[in-house]
C-alpha cells in the first residue's frame, strides 16, 4: 500500500508528541558531539530550495538522458514544500527555539489562532522535510539503485531541524508524512505509469509528450 508510509508517519507524529518538549531539549542542549551536529547541520541543504534546484543541476549535468525529467522532479519536490507551508496556516505552533524548553510544556506550544503569524509560530510542519521526502521519493523513482541512499538524505534533514531547534519531532514527522502523501499523488497521476517506465535502467530518452 503506496500510502502506508505516510500514515506510519502520522502515528509516529502523535506518539511522539507527549515527549516534544524533552526531546528537544536533549537535542538543542549540547549532548550531540561537535563534529556530529556539524554533519548533521550540512544534512539542510537536501531539503532546502537552492539544494534542491543544485541537485536537479547536478542530474541535469551528469545524466542527458533523464533531463526531459527535470521539470516534473523540482514540482514533485517543491510541493512538498508548499503544501506543508499551507497547512502551517491552519496550525500555529510555537518553534522549540522560541519556547521555553526547560518549563514549558508540550501543549503550550500548540497556540490559539492568531493572525499576528511570525516564523517563531509556523513550526507544524516541517516544509525542510516534506521538500526532502518529495524529493527522495522521486529521486528514488529516477534512481532505484540508490533509493536507500535518498531516504537517509531525507531522514538527516529530518534530524537537523529538531538539532537546530527549527522544528519538533512531531513536526518533523508530519512533514514526512506529506511530502511522502504528495510525492506518491504526483506519481499516480495520469501519465505517471509511462513516466516512470522511461526512467527504468536502458531506457533510451525518448521526446517528451503531452502528459509531462
Amino acid at each position: 500500500m503506496v500510502w502506508a508510509p505516510a500514515l506510519c508517519l502520522i502515528g509516529l507524529a502523535a506518539a511522539v508528541l507527549p515527549i516534544d518538549v524533552r526531546l528537544s531539549r536533549w537535542m538543542t542542549g549540547g549532548a550531540l558531539p561537535g563534529d556530529l551536529r556539524r554533519f548533521i547541520d550540512l544534512g539542510e541543504i537536501f531539503g532546502h530550495g537552492l539544494g534542491v534546484a543544485a541537485i536537479a543541476f547536478a542530474v541535469y549535468s551528469l545524466d542527458p538522458g533523464k533531463r526531459w525529467a527535470i521539470p516534473r522532479l523540482l514540482a514533485i519536490a517543491f510541493s512538498g514544500g508548499l503544501v506543508a507551508n499551507a497547512i502551517k496556516f491552519l496550525v500555529v505552533r510555537t518553534r522549540p527555539r522560541g519556547f521555553d524548553l526547560t518549563t514549558g510544556e508540550v501543549w503550550q506550544t500548540l497556540l490559539a489562532w492568531t493572525w499576528q503569524r511570525s516564523s517563531l509560530n509556523e513550526s507544524f510542519p516541517s516544509a525542510h522535510t516534506a521538500t526532502a521526502v518529495a524529493f527522495a521519493v522521486v529521486l528514488g523513482a529516477m534512481y532505484p539503485h540508490a533509493r536507500r541512499f535518498f531516504l537517509a538524505l531525507a531522514l538527516l534533514v529530518g534530524i537537523q531541524r529538531v538539532t537546530s531547534g527549527a522544528h519538533f519531532a512531531s513536526d518533523v514527522c508530519a512533514g514526512a508524512a506529506v511530502g511522502w502523501f504528495v510525492a506518491m499523488t504526483w506519481l499516480r497521476l495520469p501519465g505517471s505509469a509511462r513516466w516512470l517506465r522511461r526512467l527504468s535502467p536502458g531506457s533510451p530518452p525518448q521526446p517528451c509528450s503531452s502528459d509531462q
